[in-house]
């Protein structure tokens, strides 16, 4: 069946974006396949049309290529026109954005070719679909192609195409961009784009009930991201959703040991989005957000709004704690976080939790396990908490099993999954992306463990 496009975006008029033929990929091949990405817009993963597609040879009847133009503040510098560089919006399926990434130059390419390369297209492929398996909110990866057309990085590697969906490709930086280009008129038109695209109800004030809705995502996806050890890695207002979807997968990163000073990103040098920094960092975002929206909002009104961020984020905190630990007391959750603070594997410790039966269980010495010896009286003070707050640990472990993953995408896994492919092994590829897409399932053991001595340091930049 074929897809049946709408397009909402390309009505708002030529001054949101350009629009852009995709440059044809050489010699094009399917990589990695979502399967679960694709039944969204009832994608025929395998068909020539949708080859053709990746590999931008033919688009699909009713698509409508454009290119949209944003500003944004990279690092905390604002840049006031940036747009999409080396993807292009196909249009919109059963409510679904269709992006396609390396579909080469556009007018917001820069000095860029457009290209995208096997490793960075992976790197979003993974996460974006981990995400998804861990009911995080985020745009989805469909489909991954690979091509004989050369890119030039530090060495010429094989262009790669990802199909991205997601709910919106609106971000923070459309606001800024027609805020501080004087277009007010446009502005208020992408205010009610987005009412209208998620019904949401505007009032007498609707850019304020936008960044009343914005903030209430978005606080409640970082303190998701808090909470699963995730690092985005290059958190500016061009890469921040405005309805709280994890968006742009460059040098984003998994804890491995619990670090709160962790920087994912080796182009990060003042550490600005490290881990830690992340909420901070996203109420900044919305700060910005909010001096877009003054010319139709209101100084006050957005000034009271945006100071409702902080008690949105920690009840937001405390939400995904308890679905991490289950209902415990508030001592017991400040003792947890000064357990992690010792620098214990972050993945794991949450998931030995899970799994605790009790002390004479065999999983208390896994979880113990984790521990130096100087460390195990705190681990232990936290369990007598825990004992006072729980009565059926069978139960408790039976539930928080299917929150708490058994593995994530670490470093690690994300480069061996990456030399799978660019050895031409798809086939062991996607078989290490199917197990990473269950994470609550037994699978291959190899992929729930922490970094082998000789990977531990892989860094990552926004080399795409």
């Amino acid at each position: 069946m074929p897809l049946a496009f709408d397009n909402a975006f390309a009505r708002l008029g030529e001054g949101f974006f350009t629009r852009v033929t995709p440059t044809p990929l050489l010699n094009p091949s399917f990589g990695l396949t979502s399967a679960r990405a694709c039944a969204l817009i009832g994608l025929d993963s395998g068909s020539d049309e949708t080859l053709a597609l990746m590999g931008a040879h033919a688009l699909p009847q009713g698509a409508d290529p454009v290119a949209q133009v944003y500003a944004g503040h990279q690092f905390g510098g604002f840049s006031p026109r940036l747009g999409d560089g080396r993807g292009l919006l196909i249009g919109e399926v059963n409510g679904w954005d269709l992006h396609l990434k390396g579909a080469g130059q556009t007018p917001y390419s820069r000095f860029g070719d457009g290209r995208a390369v096997i490793r960075s297209s992976v790197r979003e492929f993974i996460g974006s679909e981990f995400m998804a398996a861990v009911s995080v909110p985020t745009s989805r990866a469909a489909l991954l192609a690979v091509s004989d057309t050369p890119v030039q990085r530090e060495r010429i590697e094989r262009a790669a195409s990802l199909l991205r969906l997601a709910r919106t490709h609106v971000r923070l930086g459309h606001f800024e961009y027609f805020q501080t280009q004087g277009q007010l008129d446009s502005l208020a038109q992408l205010v009610d784009h987005v009412l209208t695209r998620f019904g949401i109800e505007g009032g007498a004030n609707p850019a304020l009930a936008l960044f009343n809705e914005s903030l209430s995502r978005n606080a409640g996806l970082v303190a998701q991201w808090q909470t699963l050890g995730f690092c985005h890695g290059v958190m500016n207002t061009d890469n921040t959703s405005i309805i709280g979807d994890t968006l742009d997968y460059g040098p984003f990163g998994f804890l491995d040991q619990h670090d709160p000073t962790h920087v994912c990103n080796h182009s990060d040098h003042q550490g600005r989005y490290r881990f830690e920094n992340q909420p901070g960092v996203m109420k900044w975002n919305l700060a910005c957000l909010a001096e877009a929206l003054i010319p139709l909002a209101g100084v006050e009104p957005l000034r009271a709004a945006i100071g409702a961020f902080d008690d949105c984020y920690r009840s937001a905190f405390r939400d995904c704690l308890h679905a991490r630990l289950g209902p415990v007391s508030e001592e017991a959750l400040f003792q947890w976080l000064g357990l992690l603070e010792l620098g214990v594997d972050h993945t794991l410790a949450y998931r030995y939790q899970a799994e605790y039966r009790g002390r004479s269980d065999g999983h208390y010495a896994r979880l113990a396990g984790l521990f130096s010896d100087a460390q195990r009286p705190a681990l232990d003070a936290w369990l007598a908490t825990l004992h006072d707050c729980v009565d059926d640990f069978d139960a408790r472990a039976r539930a928080l099993c299917l929150t708490n993953p058994r593995r994530v995408p670490r470093n690690w896994i994300c480069q061996q999954i990456i030399e799978f492919g660019e050895g031409g092994d798809w086939a062991a590829a996607q078989r290490a992306c199917d197990a990473l897409f269950n994470p609550f399932d037994e699978a291959d053991p190899r992929w729930d463990s922490p970094p082998p001595e000789s990977m531990r340091h892989l860094a990552v930049s926004c080399s795409s």
